[in-house]
């Protein structure tokens, strides 16, 4: 089997109530930045290390709320390739013997997660050093098992 799909979509986020709600409510949290990037600025770095680049996005003006749209970034997509595959070795009557092989993601493909580092900024209006970075997989590593059956 054969699985391809596209990374989910996601927003970096301010990471503090820069708009001012002094609601304490944790939509206060995930008020975004503005999207500022340089002429010519390549947004998302395709890097595990640093999967979209921090420095195309600034803080909004106190008390306003960023021009980052909702889920305006996507993450990593998907590629998994599963295979199984059996042989009857020994058959008799009402008997046989089987052997099964099955192989988790053949190709030993990474996939990894939307970044963990979301929050650009913290309250002292720092760029924060993690933001971007991976740090999990969606997947396992490859796995191999074989599986021998007596059917009676």
């Amino acid at each position: 089997m054969l699985q391809v799909q596209t990374g989910p979509p996601f927003s970096p986020s301010v990471g503090f109530d820069r708009a001012r709600l002094s609601g304490g409510g944790p939509s206060d949290l995930q008020q975004r930045p503005v999207f500022a990037p340089s002429p010519g600025q390549k947004v998302i770095l395709e890097s595990p290390a640093r999967w979209f680049d921090p420095l195309a996005f600034a803080l909004p003006p106190a008390g306003m709320y960023g021009n980052l749209g909702r889920n305006a970034l996507r993450g990593p997509g998907l590629a998994v390739l599963d295979l199984a595959a059996h042989k009857i070795l020994w058959r008799r009557e009402g008997q046989n013997l089987r052997l099964r092989a099955e192989a988790f993601n053949l190709t030993n493909h990474p996939n990894f997660q939307i970044p963990s580092g979301l929050t650009i900024f913290d309250s002292s209006l720092n760029r924060v050093g993690s933001a971007g970075q991976i740090t999990a997989t969606t997947t396992t590593s490859r796995q191999i098992q074989l599986a021998l059956r007596y059917e009676f």
